[in-house]
């Protein structure tokens, strides 16, 4: 579920972060931290957590400026998720 869910909410931060509508990024960063955090991705979760006070902050320059390393670390994560599919696949 997460592989099909996880890329709405982070194309929602990027769209938002680029309208700077903190609050919408906000808001979708926190829904992709709990979604990581209950999959076990910690350091994607920490990094949604970490961007999450930023947009409350309304910092959109910021937000926008971190967003590649969300994108990495998003990356990370669901390369390793579909590894791990694989194996059980």
């Amino acid at each position: 579920m997460f592989l099909e869910d996880a890329p709405r909410h982070l194309h929602t931060v990027h769209e938002a972060a680029a309208a700077g509508d903190c609050e919408r990024a906000r808001r979708a960063l926190h829904t992709l931290k709990s979604s990581s955090a209950n999959l076990g991705a910690q350091g994607l979760a920490a990094l949604c957590g970490r961007l999450e006070l930023t947009a409350r902050k309304g910092d959109h320059l910021e937000l926008s400026e971190s967003l590649i390393d969300l994108q990495c670390e998003f990356a990370r994560v669901t390369t390793a998720l579909k590894g791990e599919v694989r194996v059980r696949g």
